[in-house]
């Protein structure tokens, strides 16, 4: 009896100290996923995900996408200009498929390949909306229409 009270305090002791990896996740919001399995530029229409039961009329500022727990830099495209997410703007965000990342702890010494999984070459994306502090954008760079047209320094 002692031995099966001190064996499962052990498995209890030992299941808090490793977390889980999912302290990023936030359980009063809705996740919705994009799946990747090469590495691209990924163009995401509004239109697909209201369909898929985004929020309608979301501020372009709330527009959240995460990749393994961590916030990435995305370019929304407000084709409207008028700030709200919607039916023909775009998220744009540089993508990369799943990679030996996560399988780097079973092996012993040098992993063979970091570039490819064990498993599966399909990463996971997961767009939400949050108002909770600044969204990370992409800076947006004009382009000169001709060269000749720079201010010269002297």
């Amino acid at each position: 009896m002692v031995k099966s009270l001190s064996f499962i305090f052990c498995i209890l002791i030992c299941s808090l100290a490793v977390g889980q990896g999912n302290d990023w996740i936030q359980y009063n919001q809705q996740y919705w996923n994009v799946q990747v399995a090469e590495d691209e530029v990924e163009v995401i229409e509004a239109q697909n995900l209201l369909n898929s039961g985004f929020p309608a009329n979301t501020p372009v500022e709330e527009v959240r996408v995460l990749y393994r727990g961590l916030e990435q830099m995305v370019s929304v495209v407000d084709t409207d200009q008028d700030g709200i997410f919607n039916n023909s703007d775009e998220l744009i965000v540089f993508a990369r498929k799943n990679d030996g990342w996560m399988d780097a702890g079973l092996y012993e010494s040098a992993q063979t390949n970091r570039n490819y999984s064990l498993f599966n070459d399909t990463a996971r994306y997961y767009l939400t909306r949050s108002a909770i502090g600044n969204a990370l954008r992409t800076i947006e760079y004009q382009s000169v229409a001709d060269p000749l047209d720079l201010p010269l320094q002297s």
